[in-house]
């Protein structure tokens, strides 16, 4: 799903995704920090008021917060719907399987 050595982590994000789209999975999700580049980890096990668990705005590539309005025009989250929007003619209504 993505070429050797590439290092493109957009495209491994994207790679992930269509990996999890072809496996019987009922549900999978997005996370949002993925859909603008934020690599900071959001729980950081063992500590409590050295770091900000679970509390981290979501930010850019460079640590920068970002807005609604930024991820909403994120080239990223663009990409990455992309990937996703083809499966929703494989969702059902509640109660029915998808074919």
């Amino acid at each position: 799903m993505l070429p050797e050595g590439d290092g493109n982590e957009e495209a491994a994000v994207r790679a992930v995704h269509r990996f999890l789209l072809a496996t019987p999975a009922r549900m999978t999700g997005v996370w949002l920090p993925d859909t603008v580049g934020d690599r900071r980890p959001q729980n950081l096990p063992g500590t409590w008021d050295q770091y900000p668990n679970w509390r981290l705005p979501v930010a850019d590539a460079e640590g920068h917060p970002v807005t609604l309005e930024e991820i909403a025009a994120s080239p990223r989250l663009h990409g990455l719907m992309d990937v996703l929007r083809p499966t929703r003619a494989r969702t059902a209504p509640p109660g029915e399987r998808p074919a």
